[in-house]
């Protein structure tokens, strides 16, 4: 049996507690640059193509330079179509054991149809899908550019157009840096001297003559894979270990909803917040040895987790993210922005915009949503009916398939609601409907069969009304955020065991 339950916890207020922190993420995504000169107000014209050209093509030599097995010698085919739809449904089946959004498990028939395994070196023309190379351009562009500082739209006719011309560019390429690369890479190798002018001759003759669209085409045939249109592009010449690896992360852009993809693109990087939150879900995914292979190797996207852990994460829960990702719901991330609102509006039934009036006749016929706060920890139950008190159905849900599982599993398990409310109406109101609130849950929780004693403070049920707002209070959608019941887990000692 328990011992004599504990106190009420202390609550320690924690950034996802700070009102302003909605704006605070909008800030750091949609105003201030995610990357260098990343402003989008430069003019897209003739001279902007020229430059942003000559940037691409220097970036590509300096990087070929450095490491000219990029671009010669070959490239051993380790994967096969088969291998790579085992490991796709794999990795799959590790993102639906983390994020149980993902409910719906890949069949052998959409893996089949999602993983194209394509042989490196494939020439000119024998790409595996039409726009491949274009593609493979265009995700590199944002690293190795500054063209986020030009109104050129992704998807737009003129960044294709762009994206074309760079692609078929028929004038030659520079050899002589690479071949300077290609001399120091031999003399790192030890190769003796003597035999040196040979494998540069050889060499050479490979690259002389060849165009920028013949490089672009190499060098696009070897990388290690990309989503695009629904379906994984992963290179034959991938290994085992990190094939799985490229898949987990290349899943997740599989099941990106495009609700998110819209978000992405209205940032000041939308690359770098879409690479990085890819990346950032997959890890949550991968086991404890592939992610400490991940880390060390060098496509891991580290560069724009980075940005992603200073401007976004501190402000949101990881559940948080991952529901943005898969279900689109971007309003749990911010709710200024123009996609956002409209999410918000369609998933939970109040427009940001309404009047009061509109705004109360709106709240009630609302969605209910619940915030992972700290799994296992705590948890908030949102957007209650203004004036109102008991869980909406989607509340209900949680409390029965995510929290009754959890008490069934853990004896030493007891439960805390805390109610709150937004700021219209009087202090002594709201704290009065807070505490009614938290008393509805406790009701609910009893109807469940949890026995009283696993309900802290259920005799006597706090409410903190408006004082603890976590959101801001001057919009709807904050106002949604605001009304709501905390849940509290806690633990406690089971009689007999160790203090």
């Amino acid at each position: 049996m328990l011992q004599g339950g504990p106190s009420a916890p202390r609550i320690q207020r924690t950034p996802l507690d700070d009102p302003t922190r909605f704006d605070t993420v909008h800030d750091g995504l949609f105003v201030r640059p995610l990357v260098p000169a990343a402003t989008g107000q430069l003019p897209w014209n003739r001279a902007a193509e020229a430059r942003i050209q000559r940037e691409m093509e220097r970036h590509v030599i300096a990087q070929l330079s450095a490491q000219p097995t990029k671009l010669l010698g070959t490239v051993a085919a380790r994967t096969t179509q088969a291998a790579a739809e085992a490991d796709a449904q794999s990795a799959d089946g590790q993102l639906r054991g983390h994020f149980s959004m993902l409910s719906t498990p890949l069949t052998a028939a959409q893996s089949r149809a999602a993983v194209v395994v394509f042989q490196p070196d494939f020439p000119v023309g024998g790409a595996p899908s039409a726009d491949f190379v274009e593609q493979w351009i265009d995700n590199q562009l944002p690293d190795r550019t500054t063209v986020g500082q030009y109104q050129l739209v992704a998807g737009s006719p003129q960044r294709q157009a762009f994206l074309q011309a760079l692609a078929t560019n028929s004038s030659t390429f520079p050899v002589a840096p690479i071949l300077r690369g290609v001399r120091r890479k031999l003399v790192a190798d030890g190769v003796p001297a003597a035999q040196i002018p040979a494998y540069i001759a050889a060499y050479r003759r490979q690259l002389m003559g060849k165009s920028w669209q013949w490089l672009y085409n190499r060098m696009a045939s070897r990388s290690g894979g990309f989503h695009r249109g629904g379906q994984v592009f992963i290179s034959a010449g991938k290994d085992p270990a990190s094939r799985m690896l490229t898949l987990i992360h290349e899943m997740v852009h599989l099941h990106t909803d495009n609700a998110f993809r819209d978000w992405t693109a209205a940032t000041t990087g939308p690359r770098v917040v879409l690479e990085g939150a890819t990346e950032i879900l997959a890890r949550q995914a991968m086991t404890p040895a592939q992610l400490q292979r991940r880390r060390a190797s060098g496509a891991n996207y580290q560069g724009r987790v980075d940005i992603l852990n200073q401007r976004l994460m501190p402000h949101i829960s990881m559940d948080d993210l991952a529901r943005a990702v898969f279900l689109g719901e971007v309003w749990r991330l911010e709710g200024q922005s123009q996609q956002s609102q409209n999410q918000f509006q369609q998933q939970v039934g109040l427009d940001p915009n309404a009047t009061r009036q509109e705004e109360v006749q709106q709240a009630a016929s609302a969605v209910g949503f619940v915030q992972e706060v700290d799994a296992g920890q705590r948890y908030r139950y949102m957007n209650l009916d203004i004036g109102g008190t008991h869980p909406r159905p989607e509340h209900e849900t949680h409390l029965r398939q995510v929290i009754l599982p959890m008490l069934t599993a853990q004896p030493n398990l007891q439960l805390r609601f805390v109610g709150h409310t937004s700021s219209t109406g009087s202090a002594s109101f709201n704290r009065r409907l807070s505490r009614r609130r938290a008393a509805a849950f406790n009701r609910f929780a009893r109807s469940l069969g949890i026995a009283p004693a696993r309900l802290l403070g259920a005799s006597r049920p706090s409410g903190e009304g408006f004082d603890q707002m976590h959101a801001d209070d001057s919009t709807v959608q904050g106002r949604a955020f605001n009304r709501r019941v905390e849940l509290f887990l806690v633990r406690v000692p089971v009689s007999g065991s160790p203090p």
